[in-house]
């Protein structure tokens, strides 16, 4: 399979794991609906069957119509009840998990080279600020190590936005250098984090934005006093404080040339719901571009 391309502009797509599906005839099920066909695929699921399992499931993809963005890679052991939980348990910095994490990693990372895949996301965990010695040089030095294995391979690494300010995270990518190290652009995790305005933040991580999720949030009101207590809960797209016209419109001054990709997480009604998305990102992109 060849990487899709990404056009016409604002091109939908969905998140494999906002179906609940693994397996691409499912996926496929799953999308029929929709009337899209490209997926941002979940790896760690593929990484955890034995090897004959793996390779029809690779077969599958590869023979697919669905058109595969980006990979994603999730980590066992992530805990995201309170800001406090995910801090501590989140990503590539804790030093204990760290191990067993990049191994995973570079089974996800081998994965996406199998299916010729370009882009592979994932929250690398929460950024220090350049302040912050020497957990900033200590991670810095880790995923500079990893962005080199995926260079290797030829895949982009793509750091999931939300976890740390536009401005911390603009910081550390000048500072890692690494020309297959980009971001993924959630608007909605700025919101969920408390870390910033979306629309302030595609302009500042300009440079790196190469994927896009179309998600939203709205805040919490009045704001919690709790400070590790989540600032937002996911909503439908529209109806959250994601500002997502305004999203759009920054993309476009920035030439992101698509997809936007929607992302559904905390909903029970997924098909339903994720329609009402469709029909909304719709009514916002110019007939020409979706």
């Amino acid at each position: 399979m060849n990487p899709p391309p990404l056009s016409p502009p604002l091109s939908l797509g969905l998140c494999s794991w906002s179906t609940r599906q693994i397996e691409e005839p499912a996926l496929r099920a799953a999308f029929q609906p929709l009337g899209i066909n490209i997926l941002h695929l979940a790896l760690s699921p593929l990484a955890e069957l034995d090897p004959s399992e793996q390779t029809h499931a690779l077969a599958q993809f590869r023979a697919s119509p669905l058109q595969i963005s980006a990979g994603m890679i999730s980590f066992p052991g992530e805990d995201y009840r309170t800001l406090a939980t995910i801090r501590a348990t989140g990503g590539l910095v804790p030093d204990d998990l760290f191990p067993q994490r990049h191994a995973l990693l570079t089974a996800c990372a081998h994965l996406a080279h199998q299916l010729n895949l370009r882009l592979v996301s994932t929250h690398v965990g929460f950024i220090p600020a350049q302040s912050d010695r020497p957990n900033f040089d200590r991670l810095r030095d880790r995923l500079a190590s990893i962005a080199d294995q995926f260079a290797a391979l030829n895949l982009t690494l793509l750091f999931e936005t939300g976890q740390e300010t536009a401005d911390t995270l603009a910081d550390f990518l000048t500072v890692l250098n690494r020309p297959n190290v980009g971001v993924n652009f959630d608007p909605a995790n700025m919101i969920l984090y408390g870390k910033g305005d979306p629309v302030a933040a595609i302009r500042t991580l300009a440079p790196w934005i190469q994927h896009v999720h179309a998600k939203d949030a709205r805040l919490v009101s009045p704001p919690p006093n709790d400070p590790t207590a989540w600032r937002a809960h996911e909503a439908p797209l529209g109806q959250g404080d994601a500002h997502l016209p305004q999203v759009l419109t920054a993309l476009k001054q920035i030439h992101y040339p698509g997809p936007l990709i929607i992302e559904r997480e905390a909903t029970s009604s997924r098909t339903q719901e994720i329609l009402a998305d469709l029909t909304y990102l719709r009514s916002l992109i110019p007939k020409n571009e979706n």
